[in-house]
């Protein structure tokens, strides 16, 4: 068997039949990305229209948004928020299995009295409740299923 490789005229990455070839191209993709990172982002650009947004974030959306990041690896999380978007199967699972957590939740702290629980569920309960949007989002992701 020959270990030469060759480059590939679509991508221009290096492919070769013995092992580790997939691992090679893996590397040469970051590469590849690391290399587009470093250049200057145009200001329309994904990175650069990001780099260039004002923060919308203010109160307790802020204080949540900053938990998030401390108490999660965000690459991690944001490739599983891309997973679960990646069909429209997928979509549906995640959804509903998120359906299911916000109606739980959104219940339990409608009949909390604890004294930490309740003024804080009564402030700002509306702007955190998300079941009936789940809901709304699961009979779309049906209609367009049956459809």
């Amino acid at each position: 068997a020959s270990l030469a490789a060759a480059k590939c005229p679509k991508t221009g990455l290096l492919k070769d039949a013995s092992m580790g070839s997939f691992a090679k191209a893996w590397s040469q993709l970051g590469n590849i990305a690391a290399a587009r990172l470093a250049a200057p982002a145009t200001s329309n650009s994904s990175r650069g229209i990001l780099q260039a947004s004002v923060e919308n974030k203010t109160g307790l959306s802020r204080m949540l948004d900053s938990t998030l990041r401390e108490g999660h690896d965000m690459k991690t999380f944001g490739l599983g928020t891309a997973a679960s978007l990646a069909s429209v199967e997928r979509y549906a699972r995640f959804t509903a299995a998120m359906y299911h957590v916000y109606t739980a939740m959104e219940s339990s702290l409608d009949a909390a009295k604890s004294p930490a629980v309740a003024p804080f569920w009564s402030s700002f309960g509306g702007d955190l409740r998300r079941s009936d949007a789940l809901a709304l989002d699961l009979a779309d992701v049906a209609a367009s299923s049956s459809s």
